[in-house]
């Protein structure tokens, strides 16, 4: 009995697949990007719409982040009022305009309006006490002259003071001690003069600029701060000495007419707080 095999398939023969039973192939990026750049515009804008309905189906409000929602009251760019976006109120003008009444001179200013008023001490010993009375004599009619007290707290808005406070001092608190420093340098002038004269004899101009400066001296060691590093180099003579030179040049220069400006000026430069 003979059997029959059937023939082995060659390996190099491929069997015919039937097209109707083929898989459809992915098409490549590029063949795609081909067939959209084939697409009508009408096609364009159709799938456009198809994707945004799909990218949106099922989408509520609940589901945006709290974070990614708007405080109350913004506005879009395109409704944006620019009348109320970074416009400051009148109160925040008012709280300025005090500020800088406030702030007439800085910190620097006022130790260098109380160091004046301890040079004129320094050169007349009874200085506090015609400061005072010309404070007195100075008062408006109506107005409330300045006590020793009240002239005490002026002078201790400097920052250098054993005591001090840190209070500021109103603009016409400041401007009444401007004109003191100007009306006591005014009649102290004659004996400013004498100092810084150069035709004067050289023995007894050092000796008038040692008694200056040792009484300026002991003066700012007796009512500042020593531990300020401002007020720990008066120790040195050769600084005191510095320092009591350029006070009584800084007196000379806020005498006479137009001193009031010029102090104030000086004392404004910079506004170092």
């Amino acid at each position: 009995m003979t059997l029959a095999f059937a023939s082995p398939v060659s390996p190099l023969h491929t069997p015919t697949l039937n097209p109707s039973a083929s898989t459809e192939k992915t098409p490549s990026p590029d063949r795609a990007a081909e067939s959209d750049d084939r697409l009508s515009p009408e096609a364009l804008a159709k799938l456009d719409s198809q994707n945004q309905e799909e990218d949106t189906a099922g989408f509520t409000p609940e589901d945006i982040p709290p974070e990614d929602i708007p405080p109350e009251g913004i506005q879009s760019p395109e409704g944006e009022d620019e009348a109320d976006v970074g416009q400051p109120d009148e109160q925040d003008f008012d709280d300025f305009d005090e500020e800088l009444e406030a702030r007439i001179i800085g910190r620097h200013g006022l130790q260098q309006l109380d160091l004046l008023l301890t040079t004129i001490e320094a050169l007349n010993i009874k200085g506090n006490e015609a400061m005072i009375y010309a404070l007195q004599q100075g008062a408006e009619p109506g107005q409330t002259p300045v006590s020793r007290v009240e002239f005490w707290k002026r002078r201790t808005t400097n920052p250098l003071r054993r005591t001090m406070r840190r209070s500021q001092m109103k603009k016409e608190e400041v401007m009444g001690m401007v004109e003191l420093v100007c009306t006591m340098a005014t009649g102290l002038y004659p004996l400013l003069h004498q100092l810084v004269s150069i035709g004067a004899d050289q023995s007894l101009a050092e000796a008038r600029w040692t008694f200056v400066s040792k009484r300026l001296q002991g003066l700012v060691q007796q009512r500042m701060n020593p531990r300020r590093a401002a007020i720990q180099k008066f120790a040195d003579d050769d600084h005191a000495m510095a320092m009591a030179k350029q006070m009584v040049r800084a007196l000379l220069f806020s005498a006479g007419p137009g001193g009031q400006q010029r102090l104030l000026a000086s004392l404004q430069d910079g506004m170092r707080s």
